[in-house]
């Protein structure tokens, strides 16, 4: 059997409080924070995974 790297994003979703006067300029304002400045100020909420990117697929040559 082969050994394979791939790259895998990991999503965290956070909940952040923003001051905005309708909600596309709350999703705006969210979405222009920096990803610092999320995890500072926002509360945690969970992470999923699932996509992974073909494209860095490379096998690991060696013991498997």
């Amino acid at each position: 059997m082969s050994r394979y790297s791939v790259k895998v994003q990991l999503v965290k979703w956070f909940e952040i409080v923003v001051n905005a006067p309708s909600p596309d300029v709350a999703v705006t304002r969210a979405e222009g924070l920096r990803p610092d400045q999320i995890r500072a100020r926002g509360k945690r909420l969970y992470a999923e995974t699932g996509l992974a990117d073909p494209d860095s697929t490379k096998e690991i040559e060696g013991e498997s």
